[in-house]
Parts: structure tokens; C-alpha cells; sequence
């Protein structure tokens, strides 16, 4: 089921009412998994860490920050192996996020984040 989400929200990353909807739905999917989830973790986080820094509109980053801490949660041992790439997005959504509209939601997400994979 996991495979399926990934590659639809893969196929629609670039379209903000589809990546939005996948965002609020896909990670429950992902956490309800627990550490199996780690097994997509190659897939699931470089769209994440793209919709983190890239997307064009706030709601997609929240939302990507938000869906990243849930599967940083489910999966905490693999937390290390990625950690350089999640940092640095993390380090460029939170410069990114100045300035921004949902700069605050954003960084409140971005911070409950960094405590789950600190």
C-alpha cells in the first residue's frame, strides 16, 4: 500500500491540491507502519525533503515538516543514516520560511521536528 502512496505522490508532486492531499494522508499510512516504514525510506524521504524546501506554497511545507517528523518517529533508527541530508533541508526550510506567510507554523513545525530527530 506504502509503494502505491509513494508513487502517486511521486507522479503528483508538482501539482499543490493532489501534494496537499497526499500530505495530510499518506504519512498516518507511513506511522501506522512503525519501523517497517523504514524499508521506503530511500522513496519517501527525498519527496518529503523536496516538499520541504521547494514547494511553492506554505501549506505543502508545514505539512512536509509535519510528515517528516511522523516518520522520523516511526523509524528513529534510521534517523542516522540520513541525518546530513535531513539537516541541511531542515537548516534551508528554516531560512526559506523568513518572510513567508506561515513563516511562524512553519518553524513551530520544523522545531517539532528537530526534537524528534535530535
Amino acid at each position: 500500500m506504502l509503494r502505491i502512496l509513494l508513487r502517486e505522490g511521486a507522479r503528483h508532486a508538482y501539482d499543490a491540491p493532489r501534494r496537499t492531499l497526499w500530505l495530510r494522508h499518506a504519512p498516518a499510512a507511513a506511522a501506522a507502519l512503525g519501523l517497517a516504514v523504514a524499508k521506503y525510506t530511500q522513496t519517501l524521504l527525498p519527496l518529503l525533503l523536496d516538499w520541504l524546501v521547494g514547494a511553492p506554497d506554505d501549506d505543502s511545507r508545514v505539512l512536509a515538516a509535519d510528515a517528516l517528523r511522523k516518520v522520523m518517529a516511526a523509524c528513529w533508527p534510521r534517523v542516522p543514516h540520513h541525518a546530513e541530508k535531513l539537516w541541511a533541508a531542515v537548516r534551508a526550510a528554516w531560512v526559506g520560511a523568513a518572510g513567508r506567510e506561515k513563516e511562524a507554523e512553519l518553524k513551530s513545525s520544523l522545531t517539532l521536528l528537530c526534537e524528534v530527530s535530535s
